[in-house]
């Protein structure tokens, strides 16, 4: 048994020396696929560890809302929460600044469009920023802009309506910087834009940010607190949050979490992309079979004496999976080899190429797996089973 495998490799290797040409033409097509195929894998794993990651992160976050609280009330908020410290990530409140407090831009006089402002009680999570250094500076009455829709509402002080609606269609930070705002009765600073790498949900779609010792100096309550937890709560943590809120008085303070998506969601959204790769995998490899048809077909010679000499329809299997086998291995190194070309280290994320050997295993593995399975589909379904055995005994 171990002769027969053996010589059935033996002669496998041998016919693909002698055919060299076609297998090396064959091989650059596989590897070119196979390379195609690393590049929507690493986009899709980047894509979804993105997109999960936004999602666990929101999961995370407890909110309280639709409260009207003074400062001793946060003061007494946030000592409570002074037992979650090690699961904090960081804290922070927001409201509504009255418009009353502020001049706005002749383009929204007749709007109910709201600014509301920020302040973070703790210092910013690390991941909040991306893994940067906060770039953000506080000196007394000053503040930062979420964005150029911000700038728009606000009138400068000093500035006429249509210098700040000539200068929004021109817009830039560099134009922001150390523009002076007068916001209930005292000048303030506008130092640039906030820099978040995480979302931020203040009340209003338009808001500035202001350090925590100067945020009721510009808002008259605190309408919202949300705190970041590292990971989501238990809901007996949650509950006793929440009674540790009742406990001081603050029965409006309720917090809860944002719905995410489940993981069966998840694994589903997960699987059904994948499975789109399979599909134009499979397609790709189908039609280009009709090469390695061919070179199986220099071998029908031999598939003969196999047949004569009390070989079934399997032996001829086995030398053709074998075959294919073999050239979907060259293939992949091939693949795998041109993907570590310099030139293509900006094709995959660096948390893939830090463990690219892995990641170049498992679709390696899939390739094999969907080169073996295109080529039984397209002897099976398209009939050409027939032509492949080469004789009327062998396709029985």
């Amino acid at each position: 048994m171990f002769r027969r495998k053996w010589f059935v490799i033996k002669s496998t290797i041998s016919h693909m020396h002698i055919h060299k040409s076609i297998v090396s033409l064959l091989l650059i097509l596989l590897s070119l696929i196979f390379f195609v195929q690393l590049i929507f894998s690493g986009f899709i794993l980047t894509y979804n560890d993105e997109r999960f990651g936004h999602i666990s992160w929101d999961e995370s976050l407890y909110y309280s809302s639709q409260h009207q609280i003074r400062s001793t009330d946060v003061e007494d908020v946030v000592s409570e929460l002074f037992p979650f410290r090690e699961q904090i990530q960081d804290i922070y409140i927001s409201g509504v600044i009255p418009n009353s407090y502020y001049n706005k831009a002749s383009l929204f006089d007749n709007t109910d469009v709201e600014v509301s402002v920020i302040a973070f009680v703790t210092d910013i999570s690390p991941e909040r920023l991306g893994g940067k250094v906060d770039p953000h500076r506080f000196d007394k009455y000053d503040f930062y802009m979420e964005n150029s829709i911000t700038s728009m509402i606000l009138l400068p002080n000093n500035e006429s309506t249509e210098t700040t609606e000539e200068a929004s269609n021109t817009w830039n930070e560099a134009l922001l910087v150390d523009k002076e705002y007068m916001i209930n009765e005292k000048i303030w600073r506008a130092k640039g834009t906030v820099s978040f790498e995480k979302l931020i949900y203040a009340d209003s779609s338009a808001y500035i940010m202001v350090s925590y010792d100067q945020f009721f100096e510009i808002a008259e309550y605190c309408t919202s607190i949300k705190v970041q937890f590292e990971k989501p709560l238990s809901e007996s943590e949650l509950m006793h949050l929440n009674q540790r809120m009742s406990s001081i008085g603050l029965s409006s303070v309720t917090f809860s979490s944002n719905h995410g998506i489940g993981e069966d969601v998840r694994a589903a959204v997960f699987f059904i992309e994948y499975a789109a790769i399979t599909a134009v995998m499979l397609l790709l490899m189908i039609n280009l079979f009709s090469l390695f048809e061919y070179l199986v077909s220099l071998r029908k010679s031999e598939f003969q004496v196999y047949l004569l000499t009390g070989g079934t329809k399997a032996t001829i299997w086995k030398c053709a999976l074998w075959e294919l086998t073999l050239c979907s291995i060259l293939a992949a190194g091939l693949g795998g080899l041109i993907m570590l070309a310099p030139f293509c280290r900006i094709l995959l994320n660096e948390s893939i190429w830090a463990s690219y050997l892995k990641f170049f295993v498992a679709n390696a593995t899939l390739f094999i797996v969907f080169a073996v399975l295109s080529f039984v589909i397209r002897m099976k379904m398209f009939r050409m089973e027939k032509k492949f055995m080469f004789s009327e005994r062998g396709s029985k």
